[in-house]
């Protein structure tokens, strides 16, 4: 009788032990893959939070008006206009979505809410005799999470002033500035300045 072929015990441990090295080697490489596409997809989305962020408050600047108000104590038309290293307050139309339709005061800032930063947008509807009450009713929303910070400036002309310079408050009550610029961090990440020219 001829003795049959086959495979001995040794050699079966070692082809298990080679497929077992083999199948953890394709599950690291998977699970790698699977990381580093959800890391990019959420680095995609995170890119268009700030493109989409950084349209709205371009879009909001660029279309914002020069209104005056009566300002009592000064006897005087004041523009309404505030801005300063943290806080920029304009008026401008509001998006249809959130408003009614007419001209809003707009301000936006940051805020932190435990231990988060977030870039806040507030508005009201634009009342010149009832600004007081209307600060009151104003909404709110979050623009863009994970602000670490913001700094406001502006470039124009202070009363009376010759040439236009860069100011990180805006003073000038009868006109507002040229350009605004919005410099930004996110997460400690610095990020290309947003500048805006306003027009009238």
């Amino acid at each position: 009788m001829r003795r049959s072929n086959g495979f001995t015990l040794l050699e079966l441990l070692i082809a298990m032990s080679l497929m077992g090295i083999v199948l953890v080697m394709v599950y690291g490489g998977l699970r790698f893959g699977m990381r580093s596409w959800e890391s990019g997809e959420q680095h995609a989305v995170r890119l268009n939070d700030i493109q989409l962020a950084q349209d709205f408050i371009r879009r909001q600047l660029r279309q914002s008006v020069s209104v005056f108000r009566n300002d009592q104590q000064e006897g005087r038309r004041v523009i309404v206009f505030d801005g300063d290293t943290q806080s920029l307050g304009i008026v401008t139309p509001m998006l249809e979505y959130l408003g009614q339709g007419g001209l809003y005061v707009m301000r936006i800032d940051r805020v932190e809410a435990e231990g988060v930063g977030h870039l806040r947008l507030r508005w009201h509807p634009y009342r010149p005799n009832e600004e007081d009450e209307r600060e009151k009713e104003a909404q709110e929303t979050i623009i863009l999470d994970d602000v670490s910070r913001i700094e406001w400036a502006y470039y124009g002309f202070e009363q009376d002033a010759q040439e236009p310079s860069w100011f990180d408050r805006w003073d000038n009550d009868q006109q507002r500035p040229l350009l605004v610029r919005l410099s930004w961090a996110m997460q400690d990440q610095v990020w290309p300045d947003l500048l805006v020219p306003l027009t009238d």
